[in-house]
């Protein structure tokens, strides 16, 4: 637990501890992490549609690079609107990352295989391959990336045309975009983290890029 416990950063919750409770023959573990009165970033934005949604995409973008450059590397493994909160100063921070791998060195007695994700924020890479080709990487923690900003901008989920699932699956099987992104220049950075793996820049290219507001 020390790699969790250590990390610090604006725009990284805050840590606290871990929670285990024993029920018959069920073990329940829940992390701890500082409380942030504003709720995940759907709820603040539905109750501050003014807010700067831009700052809170670059929040979001120096969040991740900070797990992706730490040592060990740490994934998100799960990115979405759910798991960024924001703090009292109206700031994004990332909650939730890693959450499968860290339940399984808390001492249970058990371990979880669950990968985490939704559907809508997943890479394509990790739907419907076998175990051993499907483990979350930064490059599908990009993916997630660009399409949490869907959410973030433009008060809309990924692929927000289609209302079941599996209508979803099929759209992202033929690599359709889950948003109809513009020409404009931040849009078109956000466009390519959609891409196939390969083609996808990495966290450092994208906060690099100076197509996030710096404030």
């Amino acid at each position: 637990m020390r790699v969790w416990k250590d990390l610090n950063h604006p725009n990284i919750v805050g840590f606290i501890g871990y929670a285990i409770e024993h029920e018959v023959s069920v073990v329940t573990a829940a992390l701890v992490s500082q409380w942030c009165a504003n709720g995940n970033v759907v709820k603040y934005l539905e109750q501050n549609p003014a807010a700067n949604r831009e700052i809170l995409v670059s929040d979001v973008a120096r969040g991740l690079l900070y797990l992706h450059s730490h040592n060990p590397i740490i994934i998100h493994a799960d990115l979405k609107p759910l798991n960024i909160l924001i703090n009292d100063m109206g700031r994004a921070q990332l909650c939730d990352f890693g959450l499968s791998r860290i339940l399984d060195g808390l001492p249970t007695g058990q371990t979880t295989s669950d990968q985490g994700g939704t559907l809508r924020f997943q890479a394509p890479e990790l739907l419907g391959a076998s175990e051993d080709d499907s483990r979350p990487t930064t490059k599908s923690d990009v993916y997630a990336f660009g399409c949490t900003c869907v959410q973030i901008l433009f008060d809309h989920p990924p692929y927000h045309w289609l209302k079941r699932d599996v209508e979803v699956l099929r759209a992202i099987e033929r690599q359709v975009a889950p948003w109809a992104w513009s020409d404009k220049p931040l849009e078109q950075l956000l466009a390519s983290c959609c891409l196939a793996s390969a083609a996808r820049p990495l966290m450092s290219h994208i906060v690099a890029s100076g197509l996030l507001n710096p404030s």
